[in-house]
């Protein structure tokens, strides 16, 4: 029963979170001069996906019990993004693909740079989303909800969606109903990051 109320907390407590984060992007959205400063970087400090991907992924994968589904490999670079954007990024789409398939499916993160953008793919192969459910994401929609039980209000792939535009790059989603869903996100590269092995 403890167990329970921890893991209802910690899901009370995500859904907080991507409230107040879906209310700062839209106000974002307001602010041209804000958005102008997160394409162009100014101060901040970007975020190299080799070491807070798989961080995000890890926490997710812990959080289902299904550490042994999860594959990554992520090459490093750094990327115009925030890092605690990114790893919001990919939280939200590892905590998708654990939350719509089987235990025992595989679910991957693959990053690579392919010329000036860096490419983040998130592969499932669960229960897959209709074309018009696709073209229809928005927040607070969830899709067969009489059919499949589920846990928060639909936030996750809008807010990927709304930090991803923040930062100028693209984020597609491609799904087959019974067979996966892939998502795509491109982020411009600021450079390879190097690592001594």
């Amino acid at each position: 029963m403890l167990l329970s109320v921890q893991r209802s907390s910690v899901r009370l407590n995500r859904l907080i979170q991507n409230y107040l984060l879906f209310t700062q992007l839209e106000v974002i959205g307001f602010d041209p001069a804000h958005i102008k400063q997160l394409q162009t970087f100014g101060d901040l400090t970007p975020g190299d996906p080799s070491t807070i991907i798989p961080k995000a992924a890890a926490e997710r994968a812990l959080f289902y019990n299904r550490t042994d589904d999860l594959q990554v490999q992520i090459e490093p670079g750094t990327i115009q993004i925030l890092a605690d954007d990114l790893l919001k990024i990919g939280s939200e789409l590892t905590d998708n693909a654990l939350k719509f398939s089987e235990v025992g499916s595989p679910v991957s993160r693959v990053g690579k740079i392919i010329g000036a953008e860096y490419q983040l793919s998130v592969i499932d192969h669960g229960r897959g989303m209709r074309p018009d459910q696709v073209k229809s994401i928005e927040v607070l929609v969830q899709f067969d909800r009489d059919s499949f039980e589920q846990q928060g209000l639909g936030f996750g792939l809008i807010l990927v969606r709304r930090l991803v535009q923040v930062y100028g790059g693209t984020c597609t989603i491609t799904s087959v109903p019974n067979i996966g869903t892939t998502v795509i996100v491109m982020l411009k590269v600021f450079g390879r990051v190097s690592i001594d092995l």
